[in-house]
């Protein structure tokens, strides 16, 4: 490459000048790890040319940690890789990547996606419903013959869709309260339920009491952003991009409550799956020892619960996960 093309180069970059500085960063620290490369040190002189030129800005250091912290992880070093997101986010306490980093660093194997596509897969469900469709992404997991059901105030599906669909733009309370699951259903029940909508607990429980009500007594229901990452991004009130709110406190709740459930976590990438089987449509918990819990977590605080207890996670493993549910994938194939 001669020095027209590499200033043809940098000017086009002009305005994105913080990708050489986090480039330069990441031939550093592999050059420090693998040595004088040729590749590295071509990149290195590339930028160089540039980066003598600028003043680091505080964003760009926290870009350039966030890519150093990429480069460790990719290559295994997860100590120093979480060190490096620890770092991007004492300079922005909203950067979303590091967040992300570090809930990889934590929660490795297969992410949720992985997961409820599994679920599809093992169950086949007659029904499937799911409380906050956003996109469309996991709704489109839904394949002939399954009939999927979602519900979300402003849902924008971009995601093509496969399987019979019917999607109401509603609140779940509205959703559950207008009668209109009865008419769509029919004489079926729901085989496999996905609650990821408003990240407060209390509204997490509720979809889970309300759709629990039609669902078949065999059925899988699957709870997100159950494992939180850390205080800030836990809270109820949104401070953060990344943000999983209070959910978590719904699975205190819920095995506060219901002693018959089978409850577990799995860890999975980016905020936990909580599964629930052994429902029992019939229950009839009183309304009053449902409010009294709800008050009783309410004014928890993160630093109180002890978390792998109280979510009761499981390896994070394609075998893992199917052999928790042996008991459910029986009754459901002999019904």
């Amino acid at each position: 490459m001669d020095a027209a093309e590499r200033r043809e180069i940098l000017n086009r970059y002009r305005d994105h000048s913080r990708r050489f500085e986090a480039a330069a960063a990441v031939c550093r620290a592999a050059q420090a790890r693998f040595g004088e490369v040729a590749e590295l040190m071509g990149i290195l002189s590339l930028a160089s040319s540039w980066l003598r030129l600028q003043t680091i800005s505080r964003r760009a250091e926290v870009e350039i940690h966030v890519a150093v912290g990429e480069f460790h992880e990719v290559c295994g070093d997860r100590g120093q890789a979480g060190l490096e997101y620890g770092l991007a986010l004492e300079g922005d306490g909203n950067a979303v990547a590091a967040h992300l980093g570090l809930a990889r660093l934590r929660m490795p194997g297969p992410d949720y996606l992985h997961h409820l596509q599994l679920f599809h897969q093992l169950l086949v469900p007659v029904v499937y419903l799911e409380i906050g469709v956003a996109k469309g992404q996991t709704l489109a997991l839904a394949r002939p013959p399954t009939v999927a059901i979602g519900v979300d105030p402003k849902p924008s599906i971009e995601t093509p869709i496969q399987a019979e669909t019917h999607v109401y733009a509603s609140t779940s309370d509205d959703f559950f309260g207008s009668g209109i699951l009865r008419h769509l259903l029919g004489d079926r029940r729901v085989g496999l339920a996905f609650i990821d909508g408003l990240h407060h607990f209390d509204q997490a429980l509720r979809d889970f009491v309300n759709v629990e009500r039609w669902a078949d007594r065999h059925a899988v229901v699957l709870v997100h952003d159950t494992y939180p990452l850390d205080e800030t991004t836990q809270r109820r009130e949104r401070v953060t991009d990344y943000w999983t709110g209070d959910v978590w406190k719904f699975v205190a709740c819920l095995r506060d409550l219901r002693r018959d459930l089978n409850v577990f976590t799995i860890p999975a990438w980016p905020a936990g799956l909580t599964v629930i089987t052994g429902l029992n449509p019939a229950s009839s918990v009183p309304a009053n020892a449902y409010e009294a819990t709800v008050a009783k977590y309410m004014g928890a605080s993160y630093d109180e619960i002890k978390l792998p207890g109280i979510l009761n996670l499981v390896p994070n493993g394609s075998d893992a996960v199917p052999s928790r549910l042996v008991p459910t994938l029986d009754r459901a194939g002999a019904a």
